[in-house]
């Protein structure tokens, strides 16, 4: 398969997963970066793809990142900073402080399979304060290797969907015998009712 073949193939797919999720119900059940992942994969195991293929991917990768952040901080309605920066910054702040933490006690752990270890806790700090974004920006800041970077994607797409299910599933039983119920302005959930129907719901 020809490097500009690939190279539109990578434009486009993204694009023509987001038509299927909207139009089609069987893609609507799942996530596109997760569809986007599972034909990138498939794709990348069927042995049809020439080695020098992977430069190519990768310029389109890094261009994507350059592209991406912009995009994001476009959306990004800065009247509302000064009313939300208080909270929202000490969250920030103590969450930035756990992960890093967390992911500096990790690479001690680690250390011994690989002298990348310390990108990899890089990485693991720029994607749970950041999201993905910032893990593309890293691997391409830290010139992290291919295989190392979509390991830790992989594994983080598999880990979350994991603890998402156990939150969407057994959470609420176990946790509810250790925290207290959830009241509204000091109303009990069982005195919570929903506001009468109008002619307009209709």
């Amino acid at each position: 398969m020809p490097e500009a073949a690939v190279a539109t193939f990578a434009l486009v797919f993204p694009g023509i997963a987001l038509i299927l999720k909207e139009r089609v119900s069987l893609f609507r059940e799942w996530s596109t970066v997760i569809v986007c992942y599972a034909a990138g994969l498939i794709l990348g195991n069927l042995g049809v793809l020439p080695d020098r293929v992977a430069g190519v991917l990768d310029g389109i990768s890094t261009a994507a990142v350059a592209l991406s952040i912009p995009l994001l901080l476009f959306s990004v309605d800065l009247s509302k900073w000064r009313s939300l920066a208080g909270r929202a910054g000490l969250s920030f702040a103590l969450a930035g402080f756990s992960v890093a933490l967390v992911s500096a006690a990790a690479v001690f752990l680690v250390r011994p399979a690989g002298a990348e270890s310390w990108k990899l806790s890089g990485l693991l700090v720029g994607l749970y304060t950041g999201g993905t974004p910032n893990l593309a920006a890293l691997k391409t800041a830290l010139a992290v290797d291919q295989n190392l970077y979509l390991a830790v994607h992989a594994s983080d797409i598999v880990l979350s969907a994991v603890y998402l299910f156990f939150v969407m599933t057994a959470a609420k039983p176990l946790l509810g015998r250790l925290l207290p119920a959830y009241s509204a302005a000091g109303v009990d959930e069982g005195e919570i009712r929903p506001p009468p129907a109008r002619l307009g719901d209709f």
